[in-house]
């Protein structure tokens, strides 16, 4: 009897534990802790394909302007070893070519921060149709200007690998996320830009136009972004 007892008291304890190792921190957080910004920023704006047949003539693509309605930030971190989760608020009508970054902040506790994740989240609404869109250039062999626009039509989160944060109090934190803008066109040749469909005179790459093209590039999303972690002292 003395060792069923002691059999299910063992019992009790490993699943006691293993519902504490699966549990999300629950953390007040308070005025003084450190804050955590979120930006988002362009870079790699040019693009020259690569020479194909007998065509001597330079083929690029040149990304020119941008603008982002993000729904939420969020970090996603071990803690003390407990999963734990912050989230910042919505950024609207952000200019992704802009000298001025827009940020959205939070506060999180003191901790260190391992098996951190960035999360960017354009939800698609009836105010914001197009929660990304991306302007640009395309440039044939014959040195024929097109312009080109991409429009997210779709809901999508973008996740990010973050270094490890070491939050003891004495800095902040900015999440830069850059969007590698050359990216987008991984995958795509010449002659598929080249063979899109115009709407008055402009490839136009969303949900129901140049789908294939479309398709390509919201999966190239996903794998075009990088974050950089800065602090600066309190």
């Amino acid at each position: 009897m003395q060792k069923n007892i002691l059999h299910f008291a063992y019992v009790a304890i490993v699943i006691s534990a293993m519902f504490t190792s699966c549990k999300k921190a629950e953390v007040t957080v308070s005025a003084t802790d450190p804050q955590l910004a979120f930006a988002v920023q362009t870079d790699q704006l040019a693009f020259t394909f690569p020479q194909t047949g007998a065509s001597t003539g330079k083929i690029s693509f040149l990304w020119t302007d941008g603008n982002a309605n993000i729904t939420q930030f969020k970090l996603d971190a071990k803690r003390g070893g407990i999963a734990s989760t912050y989230t910042a608020g919505a950024l609207s009508n952000i200019d992704l070519f802009g000298f001025n970054k827009a940020f959205s902040n939070t506060s999180i506790p003191k901790g260190d921060y391992t098996e951190a994740k960035a999360t960017v989240v354009f939800s698609q609404t009836s105010t914001t149709p197009y929660p990304l869109t991306l302007k640009g250039t395309f440039t044939t062999a014959s040195a024929t200007v097109i312009p080109t626009e991409f429009d997210l039509n779709d809901n999508l989160e973008v996740r990010i690998p973050v270094i490890n944060i070491i939050a003891d109090g004495t800095k902040n934190f900015t999440t830069n996320i850059w969007m590698h803008l050359s990216i987008l066109l991984n995958g795509i040749s010449a002659q598929d830009i080249d063979g899109a469909a115009r709407i008055n005179g402009t490839i136009l790459i969303n949900k129901t136009n140049n789908i294939t093209l479309y398709a390509k590039m919201k999966g190239n999303i996903s794998v075009c972004a990088g974050a950089v972690l800065s602090s600066t002292a309190k």
